[in-house]
């Protein structure tokens, strides 16, 4: 744990050290609040207005994501949390800082009871996160949820001899936009006996499933 000013900080870290970061930065809001610090509860004023304005505040920031960016492992990623008071500003500066193609996604973050002026226009309501990864090989793990019992009982109506259920899913997609493997294992607008081969063994494993007409079911996801 650090206390005190970041920049400082990342000029002592050694390059590629950091597997993730997330980053709160002041908003560019242009107003003064005041933060109850410790266990003593004493009271502590953060400034967000900026002596040059707008550039100075990009000046002060960009210096440190560029520290971060230097600090920031190959599979690593930077979270940015930010509002529409300087968003699109700093998207611009990540996107060179990073690179564009680095861009991974945003993240719309929805306060629960909005509180923005909406006397004369939509409240502010969300926030953004930027996420920004080092590289193409960047780490990301799969969250996955638990299924309702109600969802599970309707749609996994099979089950292995292990005890495991699953549920049916068809191949064919209505979209004519998407590719659809035909039954002689070649994609719409392809060929090749690899093709073949994998669609051969896929409806191998699934030959013990019902087929419907105009469908080819196979196993979906089985669940524990």
């Amino acid at each position: 744990m650090y206390y005190g000013d970041n920049l400082q900080v990342l000029r002592t870290l050694p390059t590629n050290s950091i597997d993730l970061i997330y980053i709160d930065p002041p908003f560019f809001s242009g107003a003064e609040y005041n933060v109850i610090w410790g266990d003593t509860n004493e009271i502590r004023t953060f400034s967000d207005i900026w002596d040059g304005g707008l550039p100075t505040y990009l000046v002060w920031l960009n210096a440190r994501l560029w520290e971060m960016r230097r600090v920031l492992k190959g599979t690593g990623s930077i979270y940015v949390h930010c509002d529409y008071h300087a968003s699109h500003y700093i998207k611009a500066g990540m996107d060179k800082t990073f690179g564009y193609e680095y861009f991974q996604n945003g993240i719309s973050w929805q306060r629960s009871l909005p509180h923005g002026n909406a006397g004369n226009r939509f409240a502010s309501s969300t926030d953004t996160i930027l996420i920004y990864n080092k590289s193409k090989e960047h780490t990301w793990n799969l969250l996955f949820l638990q299924h309702r019992d109600e969802y599970v009982k309707e749609f996994y109506r099979f089950r292995e001899s292990d005890g495991r259920v699953y549920r049916l899913i068809s191949c064919i997609t209505p979209n004519k936009n998407r590719r659809t493997w035909s039954t002689t294992g070649t994609a719409l607008g392809e060929s090749g006996s690899t093709l073949a081969k994998e669609w051969n063994e896929c409806t191998r494993r699934a030959c013990s499933c019902t087929r419907r007409a105009g469908s080819r079911p196979i196993r979906g996801t089985s669940t524990p």
